[in-house]
């Protein structure tokens, strides 16, 4: 069985309850993060250490890096098929297995070409939200909120399967 990561799994429990169209957002992804562990720092490390991790992962499904329909970058998850099919223009990055593990749709690629460049252009984008701990996005009041109970519950979830 393979070990997943704790981004990986929150995605799959927000996918499992219908609580996510597609994915998660970085700053909810380094939110969670912090929620769970509330040593974590969200500085531009975080940003790097959540994109080298996922670079790095081995899993059934592949990350991919991408914008939603509300102009945020976000964490989705494809299969190996799709990604074949669909992202062959991409930038990929390979784990150490010599494995695509991450995708960057090719009409990001203007935020970097490596996952130095991509993180600090992320958290350049995203730190203001950090500081002020505002990591959900809210496609009805069109802005970011603090994270919900209902969040706050999902998240817990996914940290236990990940423990």
């Amino acid at each position: 069985m393979i070990a997943k990561p704790f981004w990986y799994h929150l995605i799959e429990v927000f996918r499992s309850k219908d609580l996510i169209l597609d994915g998660l957002t970085i700053p909810f992804i380094l939110g969670a993060q912090q929620y769970i562990d509330k040593n974590a720092e969200l500085d531009y490390n975080a940003v790097a250490g959540l994109f080298t991790a996922v670079a790095g992962a081995d899993l059934p499904e592949k990350a991919v890096l991408k914008d939603c329909a509300a102009n945020q970058y976000i964490i989705t998850l494809r299969t190996n098929e799709f990604c074949r099919e669909n992202l062959q223009h991409a930038l990929i990055f390979k784990n150490a297995k010599g494995r695509a593990s991450l995708y960057v749709a090719e009409y990001l690629m203007w935020l970097g070409k490596n996952i130095d460049e991509i993180s600090k252009a992320l958290f350049n984008e995203y730190k203001g939200l950090f500081q002020r701990k505002t990591f959900s996005w809210h496609d009805r009041k069109l802005s970011w909120q603090e994270l919900s109970a209902d969040e706050i519950l999902v998240i817990r979830e996914a940290a236990n399967l990940h423990a």
